[in-house]
């Protein structure tokens, strides 16, 4: 069959996930990203034991001379310079999806606005969208990507069956109490003394977003951790097909819990319409939310640019994880400027996302998600989740860096 018969046979269903899964962004335009400027970073499998631990340090001092792609920091930051990493002999270019109003793709997000990529001679050829990462997929599969985000829906699953020509190759870690998170299940505001565990949503109305993107994941955990049967104990319904949705749903008492994105779930509570109730951490505490993947022609035709695509990434997740948590002033003004959303809402999302220091794919999660799709009818033809992953091009780069201990 065909790339473009394959591409039309998966399309609708990606288009049912679009609003969903990462919902369109806030009524503030992003600040614009300069085509110069660095994106995501990719991982594959590896192991969580670890070896030493590298040196990877980032230093506060401007690299000593920054090429001018470097020096395109669209916060207006002073470049950094980012040790541990060596330059490409030649530099390359590389085309990166990226949705910057979601708060788990930070890496991407500081590893662009400080010019690490540019540093190590990788020229990013940005590429913003505002909608779910499951959109990004047909373009990767055409070539018109090089690298994106990727969501584990059952068109990321039915893809492969079908023999479209993109891999996994990297994840953005596992949920953390305490972090900030994508998602939320919100408590509707009049029902907050009414709903104080899982078991309160028994008789309720739940508002799980769309089906079959990561917002499902989140109220299927709910039901399954309290043991309740949707249209037997609960009203399970899919309807909110975005930010605006979500927020009408609580304005006008439509739904009792309702499956919000960040920042909006935030918003929310700050307008007293909602409270933020549950994350992945809390009922799913084993999913991987993001991934990166990659087409597998780039892969083989630029492993060298690959591989040090994923050296920076994994570098600059370690960068994050060194703030234990906290919000820096330089993390909270990158966030605030790529999402358009004003520092006290960007904290008020939790504490800074946890990284895997080795940024590889969580293959349980993989296979816990595809059960659910199963589970559900959304996905026919189960197939085996380790032929998702390309773990050489991490392999490679984690020879560079080295690995931390999780």
């Amino acid at each position: 069959m065909h790339t473009s018969a394959l591409i039309r046979g998966v399309l609708p269903l990606l288009l049912l996930a679009l609003s969903a899964c990462s919902p369109a962004a806030p009524p503030t335009t992003p600040a614009p990203v300069a085509s110069s400027a660095p994106a995501p970073p990719p991982a594959a499998v590896s192991s969580p034991s670890a070896a030493a631990k590298p040196s990877v340090s980032v230093s506060p001092s401007v690299a000593a001379s920054p090429s001018p792609a470097a020096a395109a920091s669209t916060s207006g930051q002073a470049v950094q310079s980012i040790s541990g990493v060596k330059p490409l002999a030649q530099r390359a270019t590389i085309r990166v999806a990226f949705n910057p109003t979601l708060i788990g793709y930070l890496p991407l997000l500081v590893a662009l606005d400080k010019g690490y990529f540019a540093q190590v001679g990788l020229d990013i050829d940005a590429k913003p969208f505002n909608a779910s990462a499951a959109t990004q997929l047909p373009l990767l599969a055409r070539g018109d990507l090089d690298i994106s985000p990727m969501v584990a829906v059952p068109a990321t699953y039915n893809q492969f069956a079908q023999g479209f020509n993109v891999l996994l190759i990297a994840g953005f870690g596992t949920p953390r109490p305490g972090r900030a998170s994508d998602a939320w299940l919100t408590i509707r505001a009049d029902e907050v003394d009414q709903i104080k565990s899982p078991a309160d949503v028994r008789g309720k109305i739940l508002e799980g977003g769309t089906d079959g993107t990561p917002f499902a994941v989140l109220a299927y955990g709910l039901l399954d951790q309290a043991h309740l049967t949707p249209g037997t104990d609960v009203t399970l319904q899919f309807r909110a097909r975005g930010t605006a949705d979500m927020l009408a749903m609580a304005q006008g008492k439509v739904a009792d819990v309702i499956a919000m994105t960040e920042p909006t779930a935030s918003n929310a509570e700050q307008q007293g319409l909602a409270k933020r109730w549950l994350t992945y951490a809390d009922v799913a505490p084993w999913y991987q939310s993001s991934m990166l993947g990659a087409s597998s022609d780039f892969l083989q035709k630029n492993p060298e640019a690959a591989a040090k695509f994923l050296e920076v990434f994994a570098v600059t997740c370690r960068e994050i994880n060194a703030t234990q948590g906290q919000w820096t002033d330089d993390l909270t003004q990158i966030v605030s400027n790529r999402a358009g959303v004003n520092a006290e809402t960007v904290k008020a999302e939790g504490g800074v996302p946890y990284y895997d220091p080795n940024v590889s794919v969580s293959l349980d999660s993989l296979d816990r998600t595809q059960q659910l799709w199963v589970r559900n009818g959304q996905v026919q033809q189960p197939v085996d989740v380790q032929k998702l992953v390309d773990t050489h091009t991490l392999e490679t780069a984690l020879q560079a860096v080295g690995r931390m201990q999780p």
